[in-house]
């Protein structure tokens, strides 16, 4: 698959296109390489602006954040695909791990929207919204579920990791009051 036929791809997800979900369940990695390069040099460029480089200049910020991304959003991925994928096997999806793994990181091209200076970020958190809908299309094509099944093999992981994040700002909303109540007695 090609660049020009990648975003095509992208945006046939986002209108929820069938054959667009058809085709990125048989994405193969070196697509997937090139989603992970485009976004590890739009996060490389979005962060240049927003963050004040103090040593090796713009240049150096740049390679620095790029091999930075470009290295640590694989296994990331990898992490998250293993949610995902693990939930939709425990609603009776029967796509297999690979092919999961490359398909749905079409669903990250939000993130090249990182490239655009100062809101670039906030563009591509907006999007990733949307992206949970793109999953469950993608999860409901690539494991031949019902759109039910697909819905709560998607929503689970998102609602457990959304339960986490809640407990884990609880825990330190309760420590910086202890903390701050220590300091002041």
């Amino acid at each position: 698959m090609g660049f020009v036929q990648l975003f095509k791809d992208f945006f046939g997800m986002v209108a929820l296109d069938e054959k667009a979900y058809k085709r990125a369940t048989k994405t193969r990695f070196k697509t997937t390489f090139l989603v992970f390069l485009l976004i590890a040099i739009a996060i490389a460029i979005g962060s240049v602006f927003i963050i004040k480089p103090k040593s090796g200049g713009i240049g150096g910020a740049f390679v620095y954040l790029f091999i930075y991304s470009l290295l640590l959003m694989p296994i990331i991925w990898l992490f998250i695909t293993t949610i995902f994928w693990g939930s939709a096997r425990l609603f009776g999806g029967k796509g297999g791990f690979q092919a999961h793994y490359n398909g749905l990181s079409i669903t990250m091209l939000w993130a090249v929207l990182c490239a655009i200076p100062f809101i670039g970020f906030l563009l591509a958190g907006a999007g990733s919204l949307w992206t949970i809908i793109m999953n469950i299309f993608f999860v409901r094509e690539l494991h031949k579920l019902p759109t039910g099944k697909a819905v709560f093999a998607v929503m689970i992981p998102y609602t457990i990791f959304i339960i986490i994040l809640l407990l884990l700002l609880v825990g330190i909303f309760f420590l910086y009051l202890t903390m701050t109540q220590s300091l002041t007695n």
